[in-house]
């Protein structure tokens, strides 16, 4: 079984020791010698429930899953999962729901490496729904100023390191997604060598422009090459194939919006479906989308008669008022999302994903 190691274990150890905690000490030092994880069966239900012990349990016991599952459920029974809520909000959590949720999501993560079941990440899902939902917008207008989501995040959670970096990167990975990285990065870079150069700031600088307090946070944690390293790979592989995937999506966007427009004023009921694809097919070609057109209807084995299109081409003069009509509107329509298309980065909304 793969596993990680998510904590310390000398750091939870000398916690225990430092805090002069008897029956604790004494429970680590037997455990230490015999290696007999039955022991904790035997502990009395405050030991049971303390976090360093238990914290101390899992990483002593990572590779027996069924065992910590036990430590880790019995310790749970405390999580409160009706504190965050709005009128919560700029307060921060308790000691003791602080490290219940830090069990939590390295239960969560152990749970995922060992591919044993889901048990604890529904309870991580199912905590962090209210949580997301105090921080599903990217920007809360504050009386004394601009508060970020993950100033929400910070306020819960000062002193752990574990739920701001679970949080930064789940935060991270929804802006990313929502402004599409990939057609960012190929709007900024020509080059495939020139991004992988720079990649770090340009991760950064995308999401100092949603929220800079969790920019910042990202780049302090040193995490930003591992952080986002499948985000990185996904495009650096993709590099060369990614302007033919955009033009195909592209054709076939304009080609729905020719669809609708077709559609709206019962064309196909007043002309030929061949004539109209003509007059689909004069458009494209006064936008120099023409190529682009013919070979999409070739990728997807489409019928176009585009030797008659270029030997007969449309007299713009014989066109009657409909038809007129028709064509601006489609050109009208097209530019518009192509314009649209081209858009730099904006501020939005971003709604989390509870995942």
């Amino acid at each position: 079984m793969k596993t990680s190691q998510v904590i310390d274990l000398r750091e939870y150890r000398n916690r225990i020791i430092d805090a002069s905690l008897v029956e604790i000490e004494d429970y680590v030092n037997r455990i230490d010698k015999t290696n007999n994880k039955d022991l904790y069966y035997k502990a009395s239900p405050s030991v049971k429930k303390n976090y360093s012990f238990v914290m101390y349990l899992i990483n002593s016991f990572k590779n027996d899953y069924e065992f910590i599952k036990t430590v880790a459920s019995y310790a749970l029974e405390d999580l409160n999962t009706k504190f965050a809520s709005r009128k919560n909000f700029g307060k921060s959590v308790s000691k003791k729901q602080t490290e219940l949720l830090e069990l939590l999501i390295t239960m969560s993560k152990l749970e995922l490496e060992s591919r044993e079941e889901t048990y604890f990440s529904d309870k991580l899902y199912y905590y962090t729904h209210t949580i997301n939902s105090l921080i599903k917008i990217c920007k809360i207008n504050d009386e004394e100023g601009v508060i970020t989501s993950f100033d929400v995040i910070d306020t819960l959670y000062p002193n752990s390191d574990i739920i701001k970096t679970y949080f930064a990167k789940k935060i991270s990975k929804a802006i990313l997604f929502e402004i599409n990285l990939e057609k960012t990065v190929h709007q900024m870079f020509k080059r495939k060598e020139d991004f992988l150069k720079y990649k770090n700031k340009t991760i950064y600088d995308i999401l100092s422009r949603y929220d800079k307090s969790l920019a910042d946070y990202v780049l302090s944690t040193n995490k930003l090459d591992t952080m986002f390293e499948n985000e990185v790979t996904m495009i650096t592989a993709n590099w060369d194939e990614y302007e033919e995937k955009v033009n195909y999506e592209n054709m076939e966007q304009i080609l729905t919006i020719a669809d609708n427009i077709i559609e709206a004023h019962d064309l196909e009921k007043k002309y030929d479906g061949e004539y109209l694809d003509g007059l689909i097919y004069f458009v494209l070609e006064e936008l120099e989308l023409d190529h682009l057109f013919e070979e999409y209807a070739y990728i997807e084995g489409l019928y176009f008669n585009f030797e008659k299109y270029k030997l007969y081409p449309i007299n713009v003069d014989d066109l009657n008022q409909d038809e007129l009509d028709f064509m601006e509107l489609l050109k009208k329509e097209i530019s518009n999302y192509l314009k649209k298309d081209d858009e730099s980065i904006k501020p939005k909304i971003i709604q989390l994903n509870n995942n």
